[in-house]
């Protein structure tokens, strides 16, 4: 779990609090005897953090996207990096407001999203994650 939290004029303000991941089951339904009990916990058994992928800027977050390095416990406990792990960036969530008096001027404004992405690779799987944060 992880609280975010920014800093306001000196006031520490929650944006998000105890922002985890819950369970993913991987079901594969085939009625084979070598098969049917298989119901893989993709975040649990094989540890998403650890399997992140690097993000390519330009094709898995835009290209103006601020990339950060990632440092996790691998398998052992031993710290290790994962290069270009989290991206950041902002980007447009449609209007936000719009009116048009007859003989007046457009009066509106865009509506803006802050982005914080992370992809995980479990075998043949990629997931990707994004935490949005709206004005």
């Amino acid at each position: 779990c992880s609280t975010v939290t920014y800093n306001d004029n000196g006031t520490k303000r929650k944006v998000m609090y105890e922002g985890s991941l819950g369970g993913m089951i991987v079901p594969y339904g085939d009625p084979d005897i070598g098969w049917y009990f298989k119901a893989y916990l993709d975040s649990g058994d094989y540890g998403m953090g650890t399997l992140t992928s690097p993000i390519a800027r330009g094709k898995d977050a835009p290209s103006n996207a601020v990339l950060l390095n990632e440092t996790i416990a691998d398998y052992t406990g031993v710290p290790m990096e994962i290069p270009r792990a989290i991206a950041v960036f902002e980007r447009y969530a449609g209007p936000e407001y719009k009116h048009q008096e007859m003989g007046q001027p457009n009066v509106s404004t865009e509506r803006r999203e802050l982005v914080v992405r992370w992809i995980s690779t479990v075998g043949n799987y990629d997931y990707i994650f994004d935490w949005i944060f709206h004005e």
